[in-house]
C-alpha cells in the first residue's frame, strides 16, 4: 500500500494507483479510505467505466444496491465485461429483482457462451430459487467449459445426491482429487 499511495501521490496520471488503492481499501472494509479514493477518481476521471464501477463496488460494500445496480448498467454500457456484469447480476439479486438478475446472466451468455464466471453465477441463482433442474443444466455446461470447476463438481453432486447418489459421489471425488484441501 505505501507503493501505492506513493505513485498516487507522485504520478501525473495516478489512474492506475487510485484504481488499485479504491479496491484495495473497499475489499479490506477501510471504507471512509475507499469513499475518499473513488470520489478522487471520479473528480479527476469523470465517466471512465472503471470510476463508474468502483462506486458500484462500493455501493455494494455499503449495502447500497439499488445504487450499485445503477452504476453497473452505466459501467456495463459504456464497457461491457464478464466482471461488470457479475457485480450487476449481484446486485440486482440482492435488491430482490432475482428474475432480472437471472435474465441478465441469461442474456449475457447468449453472446459469451465460454463466461465460466456468469455461468457460475447463474448456477447460484438457480440453486437459491431452488430450481435444481436449471441449476444441474447450468453446472454441466460449465463443466463443459471448464471441466475442473471445483464449486460445479460439488453442486452437481449436491443436486443429484438423491436421485444418482452413486454418481454424486464420483463428482464429489473428483472435485476432491482437484481440491483435497477446500472446505
Amino acid at each position: 500500500i505505501p507503493a501505492l499511495e506513493q505513485a498516487r501521490q507522485n504520478d501525473a496520471d495516478p489512474i492506475l494507483s487510485l484504481l488499485s488503492l479504491s479496491r484495495y481499501y473497499i475489499f479490506s472494509g477501510r471504507l471512509e479510505e475507499a469513499e475518499l479514493t473513488v470520489s478522487e477518481l471520479e473528480y479527476k476521471y469523470p465517466g471512465n467505466v472503471e470510476t463508474v464501477a468502483r462506486r458500484g463496488m462500493l455501493a455494494m460494500k455499503l449495502g447500497d444496491y439499488a445504487l450499485a445496480v445503477s452504476k453497473f448498467r452505466d459501467a456495463q454500457e459504456k464497457f461491457p465485461s464478464s466482471q461488470i456484469i457479475a457485480y450487476l447480476g449481484r446486485s440486482l439479486w440482492k435488491t430482490g429483482k432475482r428474475q432480472e438478475s437471472v435474465e441478465t446472466y441469461e442474456t449475457w451468455l447468449t453472446k459469451n457462451p465460454n463466461d465460466s464466471l456468469i455461468w457460475q453465477d447463474l448456477g447460484a441463482c438457480y440453486m437459491a430459487l431452488e430450481q435444481k433442474d436449471m441449476a444441474l443444466k447450468v453446472y454441466s455446461n460449465l463443466l463443459e467449459i471448464s471441466p475442473q470447476n471445483v464449486s460445479a463438481l460439488n453442486n452437481v453432486a449436491t443436486i443429484i445426491m438423491d436421485d444418482q447418489p452413486k454418481k454424486a459421489v464420483k463428482y464429489a471425488e473428483a472435485a476432491w482429487e482437484i481440491a483435497p484441501n477446500s472446505a
